[in-house]
């Protein structure tokens, strides 16, 4: 050991301890393990907190020490000794006394955490000083949980893994008021989740006590509980919307209330009108606002309903770069509920000609949704018209029938159409049938033929439709002819044979 570093800490001479900083670093670097193991004994005495002189030189020879240690570079060599002297300092009252000041052991302490936490980034260090440095936050020093809880939450950004561990022990300091250290939770959660899920209410409950620095990483926690088990937030909905009026903690609320209505949007709806209001007075929160009513809207024929009218109403209210959000929204919706698009799409039409590409995009989209099912819907009226077929004397004559469900444009086309069903009739009442090969051949067409007549007559009485008579001739396997009439929706086809 140096001369001038015996001299000091064995006589315990405060007059020569400032000449310690006359030394160099490399002339008491390879003592520091002597030099610390002597200032452990010091400090561990009964009385030490009782003498003044100590006090002051343990004070300058650990100042000095973590000076030589910085400078060299050498913390990973002498960690062990740091580590060592820093347990002791818990075996001693660090509590603040009835004027507010820190005991010797506290001051000791802190002064061998910021030394260690400086070099957060070496794994070997962190590993020996994190188990033993979680330690103090249940010693009630205030001011030393504070330093302690920005040492950690360094530590946690490398060292996540190591820090996860002590989870536990974290969250009982915070049961017993230490709520600085809600700051390190969220960098320790994806490591450790357990523990925090298993307290996510207690938690919450202490969002009135923070600060603003806390409120921040608890509903930063809160977000990464919620994309993980976000039906263990679903009670605690009513709290955290106490925080939407404050523009600090809206958009980190309204993050953690996506993530919950993408998992199950129900609890959200009694929520959607103090969501709206939020968005209103604070613009910048429309976004998440407009993701979490879009939700909701997918839930019943109801809830789309009320969300498209909401949606569609802001378009005309909201910034150009906004507009994309409620219209991919609004498709999210019409995507499924097709039948709800053609109360909005002329609103919605106005905004084809955007400058923003996605807005454009979007509303090309969902104008090709609506005449998709418009086209859809054609078909399927079309597709309800009948095919009739009939045949007569064992040949066959096709009519094949589409029900027309437009008015004829002109009155000239009506004229030459429309023939009564009685003219039709008695039109083909005078047809003589041609004379067959037997008697009763020719009688057995006859009845047939006046059959059809007849049923004609009948439908006259039922119905005021238009007759369509349409004459064709057609050349059939042996040498016959087919008359085919059509008359409302129905088919006759007389054949007459060769």
């Amino acid at each position: 050991m140096h001369d001038l570093f015996s001299q000091v800490l064995n006589k315990r001479d405060l007059s020569k301890a400032g000449d310690l900083f006359m030394l160099h670093d490399c002339d008491i670097v390879n003592d520091l393990p002597a030099v610390l193991q002597i200032i452990q004994q010091i400090s561990s005495e009964a009385d030490y907190d009782k003498h003044d002189n100590d006090q002051s030189v343990i004070e300058i020879c650990i100042t000095r020490v973590t000076s030589a240690i910085r400078e060299a570079g050498v913390i990973e060599a002498h960690a062990q000794s740091l580590v060592s002297l820093l347990s002791s300092c818990l075996e001693h009252d660090l509590k603040p006394n009835s004027m507010n000041k820190d005991p010797p052991h506290a001051k000791l302490a802190s002064d061998i955490l910021s030394c260690v936490f400086l070099n957060y980034t070496k794994m070997t260090v962190m590993k020996a000083a994190i188990p033993v440095a979680v330690k103090f936050l249940n010693k009630g020093n205030r001011e030393l949980c504070r330093n302690l809880t920005s040492y950690l939450s360094l530590a946690a950004i490398t060292n996540a893994d190591l820090l996860s561990t002590q989870v536990r022990p974290i969250i009982d300091s915070i049961k017993d008021g230490n709520i600085y250290m809600l700051r390190v939770l969220p960098q320790m959660y994806t490591q450790n989740k357990q523990p925090i899920n298993d307290n996510v209410t207690m938690l919450i409950s202490l969002l009135p006590k923070c600060e603003q620095a806390e409120k921040i990483s608890l509903l930063q926690l809160l977000q990464l509980v919620a994309k993980d088990s976000p039906q263990l937030l679903e009670g605690n909905i009513p709290t955290l919307c106490k925080y939407l009026a404050s523009s600090q903690t809206a958009t980190l609320v309204l993050q953690i209330f996506v993530e919950m209505a993408t998992s199950n949007p129900g609890p959200f709806t009694e929520r959607v009108q103090i969501l709206k209001e939020t968005a209103e007075t604070q613009l910048h929160t429309m976004p998440l606002v407009v993701q979490v009513v879009g939700l909701v809207g997918r839930l019943s024929q109801e809830h789309a309903k009320s969300s498209l009218s909401y949606l569609v109403s802001q378009l005309s209210t909201t910034p150009e770069n906004c507009q994309a959000v409620l219209l991919r929204e609004i498709k999210n919706i019409t995507d499924i509920r097709r039948n709800m698009l053609g109360d909005y799409i002329a609103e919605i039409a106005q905004y084809a000609q955007s400058s923003n590409s996605t807005t454009k995009r979007l509303v090309q989209q969902l104008q090709n949704d609506y005449a998709d099912r418009n086209s859809k819907l054609s078909q399927e009226n079309r597709m309800s018209g009948s095919v009739t077929v009939i045949n007569v004397e064992g040949k066959q004559g096709y009519s094949d029938v589409h029900r027309s469900r437009s008015a004829l444009k002109t009155s000239s086309d009506s004229s030459k159409l429309n023939v009564t069903i009685t003219n039709a009739v008695d039109r083909w009442s005078h047809i003589s049938l041609p004379r067959l090969s037997s008697s009763s051949s020719r009688m057995h067409s006859t009845e047939k033929v006046h059959s059809k007549l007849s049923a004609l007559r009948v439908g006259q009485a039922d119905s005021h439709s238009q007759l369509s008579e349409r004459s064709s001739q057609s050349t059939l396997t042996n040498g016959s002819s087919a008359r085919t009439l059509t008359a409302a929706g129905s088919s006759v086809t007389l054949t007459t044979l060769a």
